[in-house]
Parts: structure tokens; C-alpha cells; sequence
């Protein structure tokens, strides 16, 4: 794959000062709640002069999307390899806070998002603050569910807009829209349901070496959120999913950053949200916390990309809700693909989706065996 590498000017500018015509292997992770991320495997040779062509910040077009480069690393030198890796753009979220108390008050959770990414990154109040390679799509309202009040202060940005959009079910995406003047529009968006369409099967030959995941190592159905105050006179809120016995399972929310009170921008007036408002507030925290703490059931393994039934990114996309069916394990579900790992490398091309939500626990006794 030819990619294309933008060097550094200045703070805020870059120009195209080379191509990568060739890689061992490259890997494009494509989320769903979050920003993307590539890793890239080159040749360690003399007459490649990586290190003067890509440095840390660089920037590089690959397929659709701009990426910055964030690490650079030799393990050996006798491997004869160096591998890049990076994340798109809004990636920069994870270097960026809300730095003021932010309140959404009878609005829908993507309106939220959006204005996390517009006010850190795209039109912040405090100009070096905003990133020059970014542009935002305007808002959409996506979901039915309107908020009644949510507070919060002082998180990563990254962070947050991933809770909100698993809670509430929508995504993220990235576009270069300018080649030469390096611009990326990010948009909030919600995948279409194609599971009456779109199916993946062993049966179909569209699964290659299927598996199985089903725990409940993660799952929480009950949250004890408690806000500020200290005591007996701290705020509480009860988040009761209908847990019982053994199937109940609880955590514990810590909301002290929402405050009763408030101040509007501006001015030194204070105000205080009546005790009802801030026992929504604080629902709504819970809301948040359960939402990515659910139980697992879905299958694994790579898509056949030499079969044509189905062709990723004309069919569906991430983000998209499809059908996986297993008759092995006995399992058929609609399922979100939240995530595509796309790989190039000497035995080919290779796709391996992510279903809903991946399991950390799982995923990494796995990789220990």
C-alpha cells in the first residue's frame, strides 16, 4: 500500500515530504467508540532512511484517514525491522480535558459528545487548545433517549465520550477531507441495522475457525452512586437493574465531581439544582458506569475475504448491526461490529471483527497461553 508522509513545519502545519511504497506488514484497527489506530512493520535497511522520512508526529494518509505517528521503535536491530504505530486524529482527545464544568440539561447523549470534541478541539475557548487538522460535522441528533441532567468536569475527553456512546449505543468516525491542506472531519453518527441482510456464518464459509466467548466476568447490574458531601450527608443514588441473589452483581459509582451547585458562565451568580435535578444527575452517572459492564456472548475469528457474499465497507460497516449465527455453539444474535482489524502482510489480506463489546479479561488469559 502506498502511504503518503506529511513532515512537521511548525506547530500547526505539515507538507508532504515522502511515501512508504512498501511494509512488512500493516495493521488499521477501525473502532466504533473511539479513535483508530495503525501499526506498521518496515524494512531495516540502509538505503531506507525511515527515521529522517518519519519522525514522532508525523502525519500519514493511509487509505482514507490521516494518522499521527506516536511511536517509533527498534527491538533488535539484527530483526531488521521497525515498527510505527499511531492513532487518527481524534486521537488527540486522550491529551485533552473538560476543563470547565460541563452540564447537559434536557438534551440527547451524542450532543454531549459533540460538544466535548468542539469545545477541546475544534473551537475552544482558549485557542491553543484547538487543532488546525480537524473539522466536525454538524450535529444530528441520534438517539430517543433525552438526558435530563448530566454533569461532569475535568475528565479525559477520550475517555468520556467512549462511556457515553457505549451507554447510548453510537459512534464516532474519521474522513480526510483535504489532502493537501490536511484536514479530517470527525462526525458522531450511529451504524444502520443490516442484520435482515447481512449474516456471518461458518455456514456461509463467510467465518474462518470460528470461536466462542460467553462470561459474565465484567457484568454489573446494580450501581451505588454516591456524589458529594461526606457522611451521612453524602448524595446517593441506588441503580437497581434487578439483581438478585447470586445474579446480583454491584458496583461502586464515585460522582463527588458533580456538584448541586453551579455558577453560570460569565457571572458569580450561584445557583443549586433542586435535590430531584441532582438525583438525575447522578442516575444518569449510573446509567454511564453499567453501560459497558455487560455480559459477553459472541463469536470470534477471521471473515473470509475471499468470499463474496459479503464485502466489508460496501455491505456493512463498523458500526453496523449484523447477524452471527453459530451452529456449533448454538448461538444466533444481532450484534454491533464495534471494531475491524485490517491487516496487510506477506500472506495476504486478512479482516477480524470485533463484535459488541470485547471482554479484557478473556481476551488477555488468551493471549497468555
Amino acid at each position: 500500500m502506498i502511504i503518503e508522509v506529511y513532515g512537521r513545519k511548525d506547530v500547526n502545519s505539515w507538507e508532504s515530504s515522502g511515501i512508504v511504497d512498501y511494509q512488512i506488514s500493516l495493521t488499521i484497527d477501525t473502532n466504533y467508540r473511539t479513535y483508530d489506530t495503525f501499526t506498521m512493520t518496515l524494512p531495516l535497511e540502509e538505503s531506507k532512511d525511515w527515521f529522517n522520512l518519519i519522525q514522532i508526529e508525523s502525519i500519514l494518509l493511509i487509505k482514507d484517514r490521516f494518522f499521527y505517528v506516536d511511536s517509533i521503535q527498534v527491538d533488535k536491530k539484527s530483526d531488521g525491522k521497525v515498527e510505527i504505530s499511531g492513532a487518527s486524529l481524534l486521537g488527540k482527545a486522550t491529551k485533552r480535558i473538560i476543563e470547565k464544568t460541563y452540564v447537559l440539561t434536557g438534551g440527547y447523549p451524542e450532543k454531549a459528545v459533540w460538544d466535548f470534541i468542539n469545545m477541546s478541539m475544534i473551537s475552544p475557548t482558549t485557542a491553543a487548545r484547538k487543532i488546525s487538522t480537524l473539522t466536525l460535522a454538524a450535529y444530528e441528533r441520534l438517539t430517543d433517549v433525552r438526558i435530563d441532567n448530566m454533569q461532569t468536569s475535568y475528565e479525559n475527553v477520550s475517555d468520556k465520550m467512549t462511556e457515553i456512546m457505549t451507554a447510548y449505543d453510537f459512534g464516532v468516525t474519521e474522513v480526510a477531507t483535504d489532502l493537501e491542506g490536511i484536514k479530517q472531519q470527525v462526525k458522531v453518527y450511529k451504524g444502520k441495522d443490516v442484520s435482515d441482510s447481512v449474516e456471518f456464518t461458518a455456514d456461509y464459509e463467510n467465518i474462518i475457525d470460528e470461536g466462542l466467548i460467553n462470561n459474565n466476568v465484567d457484568e454489573s447490574n446494580v450501581a451505588y452512586v454516591y456524589g458529594e458531601d461526606q457522611g451521612a450527608n453524602r448524595k446517593f443514588y441506588l441503580l437497581d437493574n434487578g439483581g438478585v441473589g447470586v445474579a446480583r452483581s454491584e458496583i461502586y459509582v464515585d460522582a463527588r465531581d458533580l456538584s448541586q451547585t453551579y455558577t453560570d458562565d460569565g457571572s458569580d451568580v450561584e445557583h443549586t439544582y433542586t435535590d430531584a435535578v441532582y438525583q438525575n444527575m447522578l442516575k444518569t452517572r449510573g446509567i454511564n458506569a453499567l453501560g459497558d459492564r455487560t455480559a459477553i456472548l459472541t463469536l470470534v475469528g477471521d471473515i473470509n475475504v475471499n468470499n463474496p457474499l459479503f464485502e466489508y465497507e460496501k455491505d456493512y460497516h463498523v458500526g453496523d448491526r449484523v447477524r452471527i449465527t453459530s451452529k456449533t455453539f448454538g448461538v444466533t444474535k444481532t450484534a454491533i461490529l464495534t471494531s475491524m482489524k485490517e491487516t496487510w502482510d506477506e500472506q495476504g489480506y486478512h479482516l477480524e471483527p470485533a463484535w459488541d463489546q470485547d471482554s479484557a479479561t478473556v481476551f488477555t488469559a488468551i493471549k497468555r497461553k
